[in-house]
């Protein structure tokens, strides 16, 4: 009769476990869809995408706040550190197949 009890409990545990994972996913996904969100909309984001329209075979793009494109992400950072606002802007070319 305990062992059921303690199989229950073990069973609920697993449950629990499960559906936190899931809830930390989906509120991760959610913060990203955000960011993401908040991103495209900026203007750093409009030069992003079209800097990677004029490169199709570049994968993706830094920007760095001040609007400067960089290919690179050190490059970005070492001159995002020159500027008060030191935001780095990431943009993927999913268009790109490599």
């Amino acid at each position: 009769m305990e062992d059921k009890k303690e199989l229950e409990a073990q069973k609920i545990k697993e449950a629990d476990a499960k559906a936190k994972a899931h809830k930390a996913a989906e509120t991760k996904a959610k913060k990203e869809a955000e960011a993401q969100a908040k991103a495209d909309a900026s203007p750093c984001a409009k030069i992003g995408k079209k800097t990677l329209a004029d490169n199709p075979k570049m994968t993706e793009v830094f920007v760095t706040s001040d609007g400067v494109p960089f290919f690179g992400k050190c490059d970005a950072d070492n001159h995002a550190r020159t500027l008060e606002d030191n935001a780095v802007y990431h943009l993927k070319n999913n268009k790109c197949k490599q």
